[in-house]
């Protein structure tokens, strides 16, 4: 809830709007580093396909910890549509007819993305409807490179109506609204057909040795028939 709500997009959005550094090499380096930080967190080993699902927007079946790689055109053009009026009425007659040659070359980058037409109308200044065709089409490309009928159902599943809802809910524990550790890790695993990484702490030599559970059960489950505390 932290990452997705405070520590990961919120921090970086202010700089996404107002920035175009959608080719930036450092958003490939922000994105490792939050794939590395929420597989500590969910005590989950991410590989490629996995982080490309996890990185979706709740309602695509992703755990909503956007890429900043895929956000960053959508904000940056979002923001360049919305606030298009009040920099003609700042800017003096004699450049307000310019055009804004920074747009063109991001929208490269968002078509690229999305393969879509740019939004029209009202949606032109609105983040969501461009970041929507963008991941619209990132679920296509998942769907696509699927290499079972389990996995794409597992897909289709995660991203049906209010099946994310979880995720969106405050962890009050007095109202009966926070899920375990243990429960958010499960979750996450059998939505999005990951390993469970577990470290069985050596009682010999107390190091840390990695065990994976293919079929989603709990470590708890695994803790308690190996006695591991």
């Amino acid at each position: 809830m932290l990452l997705k709500n405070s520590l990961a997009m919120p921090k970086l959005l202010y700089t996404l709007r107002t920035s175009d550094c959608s080719d930036n090499t450092l958003l490939a380096q922000f994105d490792n580093t939050l794939r590395a930080a929420l597989s500590v967190i969910l005590n989950l080993d991410l590989n490629d396909d996995q982080w490309a699902q996890a990185s979706l927007p709740v309602r695509n079946g992703g755990l909503g910890i956007c890429s900043a790689q895929i956000l960053a055109p959508s904000a940056f053009l979002a923001s360049a549509a919305s606030t298009l009026e009040l920099q003609q009425s700042i800017l003096p007659p004699s450049i307000q007819t310019l055009a804004d040659k920074s747009t063109d070359t991001v929208e490269l980058s968002w078509a690229a993305l999305s393969g879509a037409s740019k939004p029209t109308g009202e949606q032109f200044r609105i983040q969501k409807a461009w970041d929507g065709l963008a991941s619209a089409n990132h679920v296509t490309r998942i769907l696509a490179g699927t290499s079972s009928d389990t996995d794409k159902a597992r897909l289709l599943a995660a991203s049906s109506p209010h099946t994310g809802d979880w995720l969106h809910a405050p962890p009050i524990a007095s109202v009966g609204l926070r899920l375990s550790d243990e429960a958010v890790r499960v979750a996450v695993t059998a939505q999005r057909n990951q390993q469970l990484v577990i470290f069985d702490i050596s009682a010999s030599t107390g190091k840390r040795a990695r065990v994976t559970s293919d079929d989603g059960k709990s470590s708890r489950q695994w803790e308690r028939r190996n006695g591991v505390l």
